[in-house]
């Protein structure tokens, strides 16, 4: 996910300031997990599938590459226990993917639904904001606007654990940005500081 580069500046090391650095910190941390639940979705081919739409409506499963033409992020295959644990079927269905080639694909099952995210993303988890590392300071008088980087941590779900591939995702495409880390920019209102928006650095 993209950022952009912001200009960070240092906290005042005085007491007085500090003590009140230690208030921001806790009203940011609570503004950005003011929704209490923000999913962890990655594509399918992280963990090592295809999951499409067919022209029958229905979605499917395949081998990571086979439709989407896009090789698995990591070395995770999870069609296996996606089939296993009910989430596709355990019978291929002769699909057609491109000019005189068809493809084994799997149904999904309504047991994958409530993990299916936007744009077709799966969604293998939760993250939850833990620290404010450091934040711009907020001008004086005028639209007083805050930057703030900060570390989350992340609660995988169900889904990950029927699959059995929590060590594989940690020690793997998970690693490769971990510990988490994220932007937010934060405007200051009648009741606080209010979170505007948020990049949670993820997959």
């Amino acid at each position: 996910m993209s950022t952009r580069t912001v200009t960070w500046f240092s906290v005042l090391a005085a007491a007085s300031a500090l003590a009140g650095c230690e208030g921001t910190d806790g009203e940011l941390l609570e503004a950005l997990n003011i929704d209490k639940r923000t999913p962890l979705c990655v594509s399918p081919q992280t963990i090592g599938v295809d999951m499409f739409q067919a022209n029958d409506g229905n979605r499917y499963f395949s081998k990571a590459g086979e439709v989407s033409f896009t090789p698995a992020q990591s070395n995770i295959n999870a069609l296996p226990a996606l089939q296993k644990k009910g989430y596709a079927s355990a019978e291929a269905t002769n699909l057609p993917s491109g000019f005189a080639r068809y493809i084994d694909a799997f149904a999904a099952t309504d047991k994958i639904t409530p993990y299916v995210g936007e744009y077709d993303n799966l969604c293998i988890g939760e993250m939850k904001a833990t620290d404010i590392i450091e934040y711009t300071e907020p001008s004086t008088g005028g639209h007083q606007i805050i930057e703030a980087r900060f570390k989350y941590k992340i609660a995988f779900n169900d889904l990950v654990d029927d699959l059995g591939i929590e060590k594989d995702l940690t020690n793997g495409p998970i690693a490769r940005s971990w510990p988490g880390e994220g932007f937010a920019t934060y405007v200051k209102t009648n009741k606080g500081w209010r979170m505007e928006m948020a990049r949670w650095a993820t997959l």
